[in-house]
């Protein structure tokens, strides 16, 4: 039974007729790969490519998050994500063993931004119900201590500026 159901439940989600709202609130279609939970704590994958939501796994794995680390209830072998028991996304930075702890990464709030570097290579803008992958190149200056990104503030009297490596070219 439960397959069928959860076949039902992704092809309402693939239907033309159905908007995806996140807390209240419309949601436009992601332009990367997005991972998000709904309010039963699973865990779906938007692919843009395809335009097709699914399962992002056939089991979800929960966690306990603390101070950026995570105690899951399963091996994660190869997944990158575990749900909080508030339904919240916890990407892990390693392939962390049933009931051991790990370094992960977790958003503070719904409205605050952070980033998180997964297992296996992909780097993940989050809020607590939805990580997409970053797929645009480019340089991030993520603040360790925050996970979020750095903020600047130049003045004109400083001689401030920021190099970067493409292929053999500086740039500035």
């Amino acid at each position: 039974m439960e397959m069928i159901l959860r076949n039902i439940i992704i092809k309402m989600l693939n239907s033309t007729d159905v908007m995806v709202i996140l807390v209240s609130k419309i949601m436009d279609k992601p332009k990367s790969i997005t991972y998000f939970t709904d309010f039963n704590k699973r865990l779906f994958k938007y692919t843009p490519e395809k335009d097709t939501f699914t399962f992002a796994y056939d089991k979800d794995i929960s966690c306990i998050y603390t101070k950026n680390q995570c105690t899951p209830n399963a091996d994660l072998n190869g997944k990158e994500f575990c749900i909080t028991y508030k339904g919240e996304i916890a990407v892990a930075t390693t392939n962390i063993k049933n009931r051991e702890t790990g370094e992960c990464y977790k958003a503070n709030s719904l409205t605050s931004k952070t980033y998180g570097y997964s297992s296996s290579k992909s780097l993940y803008i989050m809020d607590l119900f939805t990580a997409s992958m970053v797929d645009q190149t480019g340089y991030y200056i993520i603040n360790r201590t925050t996970n979020s990104t750095l903020q600047f503030k130049f003045e004109k009297e400083q001689n401030e500026c920021l190099y970067s490596l493409w292929m053999s070219t500086f740039s500035m």
